[in-house]
Parts: C-alpha cells; sequence; structure tokens
C-alpha cells in the first residue's frame, strides 16, 4: 500500500470496530474500581516518608581498614552531640 492508500483507508470510520462507547460503564466500573483499591489501601497503609521529609539528614561513611563495630560508630555519633543516631553497614567497607 502507498502511503496515500494507507490515508484514506484510516479515514475510512466504517472499517473501524470499536465499541469503546458503547462499554462505557464497564470502562467505568473498572476505573473507579481501580480508584477505590487504591484509596483503601492508601488508608490501611498510609505513606511512608522518606528521610527528606522527616527531616533527618544521611551520612555514609567508608573505610579503608578495619571496619569498626556498630556499637563503637554509633556511640561516637551520640557522644557527638548527633541526637537520635540509626547507623546501619552500607556495603562491605562502611556505614
Amino acid at each position: 500500500m502507498h502511503s496515500v492508500e494507507i490515508l484514506k483507508h484510516l479515514n475510512n470510520t466504517t472499517d473501524m470496530n470499536l465499541p469503546i462507547v458503547q462499554k462505557s460503564k464497564l470502562f467505568f466500573t473498572i476505573s473507579a474500581t481501580a480508584v477505590l483499591v487504591a484509596i483503601i489501601a492508601l488508608a490501611t497503609f498510609g505513606l511512608k516518608p522518606g528521610i527528606d521529609f522527616t527531616g533527618g539528614s544521611l551520612m555514609e561513611i567508608s573505610f579503608t581498614g578495619d571496619l569498626p563495630s556498630h556499637e563503637a560508630v554509633q556511640n561516637v555519633f551520640a557522644d557527638n552531640t548527633y541526637g537520635n543516631v540509626v547507623v546501619q553497614q552500607a556495603g562491605d567497607n562502611g556505614y
């Protein structure tokens, strides 16, 4: 087919059989159900805000030698007025 024939075929709406309007109630019901499920899930589980919304900060520290213990790192940061500190291991050589 040449491009002109393709355009003529696409413009011929009698060949197209898309029952979208006839099934609009079905599509509306599917959409409304999906929205309702999303609202119920949001109300049930809530949102878990990340560190950027809770006012905290993230610091990653890597060590070239032996990795100090979790408690040692926690104590160093707790003693230096950082307040409530959560220490988690990040990779093989850092916290």
